[in-house]
């Protein structure tokens, strides 16, 4: 499963992102069914002016936007738990939904953390994932990049 931004994803690896991967879940059924009855509702509260009926279609927005979002989450859940590998940026490893996933995870942390190119990565950027792991494999190719060195005397 592939973190990120579908838009910046080659076209070859957009069938392992995760948008791609929940939108083919069993449960987007429902949540297409629930979309159609919140834009239902969205249609009908514009065309209502009784302030108790607007407070009433209002609340019904209101639960099942949060029945969406459970639904959402649940699916998006269940994609990354039947990942063999979860694969993001070093500062894509601190977004919510994947601290919040690895939170949910025994010992709330993932077996392996593999920084590839990690001469590249600054040192700070790192420490994101590396938070998330029991262990950590750190791999890069010292004659396909040279590592990247920011300070003069380290240079030396």
């Amino acid at each position: 499963c592939r973190l990120g931004h579908p838009a910046r994803l080659l076209q070859s690896v957009k069938d392992s992102c995760l948008d791609s991967l929940v939108r083919k879940d069993d449960s987007q059924k429902d949540f297409k069914n629930q979309k159609r009855e919140l834009n239902t509702l969205f249609k009908k509260l514009s065309k209502t002016s009784d302030k108790r009926a607007r407070s009433d279609i209002r609340k019904s927005i209101f639960g099942l936007e949060k029945e969406m979002r459970v639904l959402e989450k649940g699916a998006v859940y269940q994609t990354l738990a039947t990942s063999q590998v979860i694969c993001c940026t070093n500062t894509g490893a601190g977004e919510k939904l994947l601290l919040d996933y690895a939170d949910s995870l025994p010992g709330k942390t993932f077996d392996v953390v593999v920084i590839d190119e990690c001469a590249q990565a600054l040192e700070v950027s790192c420490w994101i994932p590396l938070t998330l792991g029991k262990k950590a494999i750190l791999a890069g190719d010292h004659l396909q990049l040279p590592p990247t060195i920011k300070s003069k005397d380290a240079d030396k």
